[in-house]
Protein backbone atom coordinates (compact mmCIF):
# COMPACT_ATOMS: atom_id res chain seq x y z
CA UNK A 1 0.00 0.00 0.00
CA UNK A 2 1.16 3.52 -0.77
CA UNK A 3 0.00 6.30 1.55
CA UNK A 4 -0.04 9.72 -0.10
CA UNK A 5 -0.90 13.29 0.71
CA UNK A 6 -0.12 16.79 -0.48
CA UNK A 7 -1.16 20.33 0.26
CA UNK A 8 -1.24 23.30 -2.07
CA UNK A 9 -0.49 26.76 -0.69
CA UNK A 10 -3.88 28.49 -0.33
CA UNK A 11 -2.92 31.39 -2.61
CA UNK A 12 -2.05 28.91 -5.41
CA UNK A 13 -5.19 26.78 -5.20
CA UNK A 14 -7.50 26.59 -8.19
CA UNK A 15 -4.67 26.67 -10.74
CA UNK A 16 -4.53 22.91 -11.38
CA UNK A 17 -1.52 22.18 -9.18
CA UNK A 18 -3.41 19.65 -7.04
CA UNK A 19 -4.51 17.69 -10.08
CA UNK A 20 -0.98 17.76 -11.48
CA UNK A 21 0.60 16.66 -8.18
CA UNK A 22 -1.79 13.77 -7.55
CA UNK A 23 -1.69 12.64 -11.18
CA UNK A 24 2.12 12.46 -10.94
CA UNK A 25 2.01 10.67 -7.57
CA UNK A 26 -0.31 8.02 -9.00
CA UNK A 27 1.86 7.67 -12.12
CA UNK A 28 5.02 7.16 -10.07
CA UNK A 29 3.43 4.67 -7.71
CA UNK A 30 2.10 2.66 -10.66
CA UNK A 31 5.53 2.75 -12.32
CA UNK A 32 7.34 1.29 -9.30
CA UNK A 33 4.87 -1.64 -9.17
CA UNK A 34 5.37 -2.17 -5.44
CA UNK A 35 1.90 -1.22 -4.19
CA UNK A 36 -1.50 -2.63 -5.01
CA UNK A 37 -3.50 0.19 -3.39
CA UNK A 38 -2.99 3.94 -3.00
CA UNK A 39 -4.63 5.53 0.05
CA UNK A 40 -5.20 9.10 1.19
CA UNK A 41 -7.12 10.43 4.19
CA UNK A 42 -8.54 13.95 4.34
CA UNK A 43 -11.50 15.93 5.62
CA UNK A 44 -14.72 15.12 3.81
CA UNK A 45 -15.50 18.82 3.26
CA UNK A 46 -12.46 19.47 1.06
CA UNK A 47 -14.43 19.82 -2.18
CA UNK A 48 -11.44 20.25 -4.50
CA UNK A 49 -9.64 17.25 -3.00
CA UNK A 50 -12.77 15.10 -3.41
CA UNK A 51 -13.08 16.21 -7.04
CA UNK A 52 -9.42 15.42 -7.80
CA UNK A 53 -9.54 12.01 -6.14
CA UNK A 54 -12.78 11.04 -7.91
CA UNK A 55 -11.34 12.14 -11.27
CA UNK A 56 -8.31 9.88 -10.70
CA UNK A 57 -10.51 6.89 -9.85
CA UNK A 58 -10.22 6.92 -6.05
CA UNK A 59 -13.27 5.81 -4.08
CA UNK A 60 -14.15 6.66 -0.48
CA UNK A 61 -13.87 3.55 1.68
CA UNK A 62 -14.46 4.60 5.27
CA UNK A 63 -14.90 7.45 7.70
CA UNK A 64 -11.91 7.73 10.00
CA UNK A 65 -11.34 9.27 13.38
CA UNK A 66 -11.08 13.03 13.32
CA UNK A 67 -9.91 15.42 16.02
CA UNK A 68 -13.08 17.45 15.38
CA UNK A 69 -16.24 15.30 14.98
CA UNK A 70 -17.84 18.11 12.96
CA UNK A 71 -15.11 17.61 10.31
CA UNK A 72 -15.10 13.88 9.47
CA UNK A 73 -12.11 12.37 7.71
CA UNK A 74 -12.64 10.08 4.71
CA UNK A 75 -10.24 7.42 3.52
CA UNK A 76 -9.94 7.29 -0.28
CA UNK A 77 -8.43 4.32 -2.10
CA UNK A 78 -7.34 3.54 -5.63
CA UNK A 79 -6.76 -0.12 -6.47
CA UNK A 80 -3.88 -0.65 -8.87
Amino acid sequence: MALIGASIVPTRRGAGFGTAVFTELVRRIRACQEADVIRNDFEAGRVAAVRIHRALGFVPTQVGDAPDPARPVLTWELAL
